[in-house]
């Protein structure tokens, strides 16, 4: 079962709450929306894109490249780069649910079943114009048996969603999602 809050990935990843984050890019950039946090936070995260092949090589997509680093807390915390997205922008139509499976599933076969603590935004909801319900619905079939938190956060100043904007008014108001 998913454990789905309001707040900061990176702010709850630098202070030790998780062991792994699990996030959604494309296989050209890493600038903006989560991905564009997370390499601000963790340079690596960024170096470990960048060395899994070159700018829009889609033979990434569905795979995931990782990195370790450190929290604040000094505790190891691995951050995977999931392609769930082959571009960005208007040149990207539509969310790929499937490749959002095959991530799941091969993050699951490498670090699955050690009790690790994995911290997520809602994957591809955003930038990626992926439908919230569907991504959790994924997310959940697929981590059922994980320490998942799934973080939800608005962004400021962009359309969002109105699913996202639907779930987080139930998490405000302590309703059941």
């Amino acid at each position: 079962m998913l454990n789905i809050i309001e707040g900061d990935l990176i702010s709850l990843a630098s202070q030790g709450a998780f062991d792994v984050i699990l996030h959604g890019c494309n296989c050209y950039d890493m600038d903006t929306g989560v991905a564009g946090a997370i390499i601000q936070a963790y340079p690596s995260a960024l170096l470990a894109h960048q060395q899994s092949g070159p700018r829009g090589d889609t033979s990434r997509f569905g795979g995931y490249s990782h990195t370790v680093v450190k929290s604040e807390t000094g505790a190891p915390l691995v951050i995977l780069n999931g392609y769930t997205q082959k571009m960005y922008g208007k040149l990207h139509q539509n969310f790929d649910y499937q490749n959002l499976r095959n991530v799941c599933e091969q993050v699951l076969n490498r670090l699955g079943g050690r009790q690790l603590r994995f911290g997520m935004p809602l994957i591809g909801v955003g930038r990626g114009k992926a439908e919230p319900n569907k991504v959790l619905d994924i997310l959940n079939e697929m981590f059922a048996n994980e320490n998942v938190t799934i973080v939800v956060q608005i962004e400021q100043n962009r359309r969002n969603h109105p699913q996202l904007i639907t779930l987080i008014k139930k998490i405000r108001q302590g309703t059941p999602l």
